[in-house]
């Protein structure tokens, strides 16, 4: 039977990859995703390491939180092959955390900040408490509120937890989205454009926060991205998503003019700060324009 999945050249051979070897988190291995015989990133070839901190930046639709869905196991892959903590990808992994897109949240809606994160825990037990097996609830109660609480202390988040979280600012809410992800102590942490939306310093304040947590708890974080700037003093390496390739590498090696304007096929203009971080300028607000992937 033939595929209904067609590409402008063939796929690459598949070879032995050493990636699959050794304690990686998340090993690509030339993976592809199309979808009704349309192209969306092939050739994905990487490995992801305990404790980095990648962030994932494209262009409009490239596939950016379509990456983040093939690790997840909600997008299946066209060719290749894709490792996550040494099996396939899964649906329901309570081994990786996961922010989406963050949504308003209406300033009505009255729940706890403690509660919310709590709802992060929940959901792994089942059935209904019981006297025979009282101790074994009490048991389980304890070990929630203790995961909570650390879990609001990681994202320095703890004297927030009494408060409604409607009645917070981004950034605040932001923190509480994460701690929700991370209260089940996960190995590796996926973010859906956490800055989104976040005023500069609130951004800086999530970067480093979430640069401290990959380094201190050991946990991988893979953050899509609509603008370097930013973020480029926190992250271990940036991967790019654009024209139908993935790129990723360390931020100085491949965050340069030369590279960007072939990544983008645009000119692509890059300076450095006082600290010689890398700043993108120019045409930076259309590369990395917001834009919900399909």
């Amino acid at each position: 039977m033939e595929s209904n999945v067609y590409f402008a050249e063939e796929p690459p051979q598949l070879q032995q990859n050493e990636s699959f070897i050794g304690n990686s988190v998340v090993a690509f291995h030339n993976a592809g995703v199309a979808r009704q015989g349309k192209l969306i990133w092939r050739g994905a070839d990487f490995t992801i390491q305990p404790g980095e901190f990648i962030a994932i930046l494209g262009p409009n639709g490239a596939g950016k939180s379509t990456m983040l869905h093939a690790i997840l196991g909600l997008q299946r892959i066209s060719e290749g092959s894709i490792q996550v903590l040494g099996e396939p990808p899964r649906k329901g992994n309570f081994a990786i955390g996961y922010t989406p897109q963050r949504r308003a949240i209406d300033p009505d809606i009255h729940i706890r900040a403690r509660d919310f994160v709590g709802l992060g825990y929940d959901g792994h037990y089942w059935g209904i408490p019981a006297p025979a097996f009282g101790k074994f609830w009490r048991n389980i109660k304890d070990r929630r509120e203790q995961a909570i609480s650390a879990a609001l202390e990681l994202v320095d988040a703890s004297h927030l937890q009494q408060k409604n979280i409607g009645e917070m600012s981004g950034g605040e809410q932001q923190r509480l989205y994460i701690a929700h992800a991370l209260v089940r102590k996960p190995q590796l942490l996926l973010l859906d454009e956490p800055l989104e939306g976040l005023d500069l310093q609130s951004q800086h304040s999530i970067s480093t926060l979430l640069h401290d947590i990959s380094h201190t708890t050991n946990t991988a974080i893979l953050m899509v991205a609509h603008d370097l700037n930013p973020i480029a003093p926190y992250i271990d390496r940036v991967m790019f998503v654009a024209h139908g390739a993935v790129r990723i590498g360390k931020t100085n090696e491949l965050v340069t003019s030369e590279q960007l304007s072939q990544i983008y096929q645009t000119q692509v203009e890059v300076l450095h700060d006082a600290r010689k971080n890398p700043v993108v300028i120019g045409v930076a607000d259309t590369i990395y324009a917001h834009h919900a992937d399909e």
